[in-house]
Parts: C-alpha cells; structure tokens; sequence
C-alpha cells in the first residue's frame, strides 16, 4: 500500500490555473490532451501555434497535425532571459508590423478615388525630321541621302506612380527622299522612309509647384523600318523592310489642363541600329541608319480621377 499511487488524470492547464479540472476519455485523447498531459507532468506551459508563423528558438515540430510546440520553463530559463533575444524578438515584431503597414497603405492608396498611382491613355502627333543619312552599299561606296520633313502620330498607355510614368507606345513616322546622291551625281528619284515602332518609356516628372512640370525619360522596344525608291522610270530601286532595336531620350514639359486632361510637348530622339537591306534584281545589299529628331504633341487622359461635384449655391438671406 505504500507504494499505491493514484491514477492521472488529464487536466487542462487552464482550467487548473482557475481551480477546477477537466476529465478526459481515453477515447478523445487527441493532440492537444497529450500536450495538456506532458504540461502535468513536467510543470511547463505548452503552447500551441500554427506551421506558419516564424519559429523562434526552442520551437518542435510533432505529430502529422504539423503544430509546434514551445515550453515557456525552457525559454523563460534560456533565450527569453537574454537582452540581446528579446531585442531581435521586439525588432522582428516592429518590421513585421511595418511591413504590413505599409502593404496596407499602398493597396487603400491605389484603390481610392484620390489615388495617385492612375492609368492613363494618350494620342500624340507632331514633326519628324530625318537628317543625312548615308546609303553603305557594299563594294560599291557610300551615297548621301536627303530627307525632306515629315510627322508622326502615336498612341499611348501607361500607368502613373507618383512622379514615375510607366508606358507603352506606338509611334509612325514618315520622311519622304527630297535628293539621292550629292552634286552632280544626284539621282532623279522619288521615295520614302517610314517606321513603325513599339516602345516602352519610364519617364520623371520633376515637381516644381507650378502649373507646368518638366520631364525626362528614355526608352527601348522595336522598330520597323521600311525604304523606298523609286528612279524616274517608275522602278522600285530599293523596297525593303527591316525590324531593328530602338531606342529614344525624351525631355518635355506638360501642363495639366484639368485634374483628368493634361497636355505634354516632348523632344524624343528616335534611333535605331541599322539596317541592312538588299537591292532588287542584284546581289548587292547596303546599311543605313534612322536617327530622328522628333517634336510630339499629346493630350492624355488619366482613369479613376475623381471630377469636382458641383454643390447648389445657399439660399439668398431672407430679409427681416
């Protein structure tokens, strides 16, 4: 008899630190009863916590139900009484808690009416100017080429972030041959040179409090690039096409006209690498360029801008 002891019973750690106890039937063991049971026997809390919160140390995986456990006698004992713990504990907790902040403020900022990150659309036209080029053909020489002025019109989309604009463009340009040769040797031809590019452009705009912001911007994409020539028989000398990476600097100013409509007038200088195209009816081929020099006007619109309500003017006083 004296060495009789009596039977344990599962109690819930809570329900002891209240002053009552819980039974348990063997059939409804489960893994939480079996921690309720070791924190009996050993006079630690366990706490229960899901996989994916972050895991600091001291933490054990059991069971296939993928809970970790922690004994507080352990940490208070060990990592939670050291300064230098409790410190990374507290700065993980401050940028966790940032980092959510900040999740938080772009996702409402971007989903208000007064957003200021805003999509945004645009059609521009304007001057295309083509300077001296230079016909390479091979084994043959080099023959000057003048182009006469031209346009362009485009079409645009982007979205605006703050003082960042990220776009798309599409842009067509024409420049016709106004002489083909030098001097004596000039050639009566006729022709042109145009091209359709596909562009994407990040541009600054520089705030600066006034009405009208400057800007600066660059960027890269396709080109297509199509030559033609025609002699005063009306042949085709050259036909041919080439697409070419593409590249252009931008620098503008743009006046907002209304919350929704603003106006920008660019310098965009439009390169490309060049081309290489064959002569028909030979087996000659010649390299050019399209360098241009590029004067554009656009109207764009910006989406999810709130327009101004208009309130009904109060009453006239009423006289005594």
């Amino acid at each position: 008899m004296g060495n009789w002891r009596p039977p344990i019973q599962a109690v819930d750690p809570m329900c002891r630190a209240r002053g009552r106890s819980h039974r348990v039937s063997p059939l409804q063991i489960t893994g939480k009863h079996l921690l309720q049971r070791i924190s009996l026997l050993t006079g630690a809390g366990l706490v229960l916590a899901p996989r994916w919160l972050r895991r600091p140390a001291g933490y054990e995986t059991v069971g296939p139900a993928k809970a970790v456990i922690v004994s507080e006698a352990k940490q208070s004992r060990g990592d939670d009484a050291h300064p230098r713990s409790r410190l990374l504990r507290r700065l993980r907790l401050l940028a966790m808690t940032t980092f959510v902040e900040v999740v938080s403020f772009l996702a409402v900022g971007l989903r208000s009416s007064d957003a200021w990150g805003q999509y945004y659309i645009g059609g521009q036209a304007g001057w295309t100017g083509l300077p001296y080029e230079t016909d390479a053909i091979a084994g043959v020489g080099s023959v000057p080429v003048e182009f006469s002025a031209g346009y362009n019109v485009g079409v645009r989309g982007g979205y605006q972030l703050g003082p960042w604009r990220f776009e798309e463009e599409y842009s067509y340009r024409r420049n016709n041959v106004a002489e083909y040769g030098a001097g004596d040797d000039t050639y009566a031809v006729s022709g042109n040179r145009h091209t359709h590019s596909i562009m994407t452009n990040v541009l600054y705009d520089v705030t600066t409090g006034w009405p009208v912001t400057p800007h600066i911007g660059v960027g890269i994409g396709a080109m297509n690039v199509f030559d033609g020539l025609r002699g005063s028989g009306g042949g085709p000398v050259f036909n041919n096409s080439s697409w070419q990476f593409a590249y252009q600097a931008i620098a503008g100013i743009r006046y907002d006209i209304s919350p929704v409509f603003a106006l920008d007038l660019d310098y965009r200088y439009l390169a490309t690498t060049e081309s290489t195209f064959g002569i028909p009816n030979t087996n000659l081929s010649y390299r050019t360029g399209d360098n241009t020099n590029n004067f554009v006007l656009s109207l764009t619109y910006r989406f999810g801008v709130p327009l101004p309500s208009e309130t009904p003017a109060p009453p006239p006083p009423t006289s005594p």
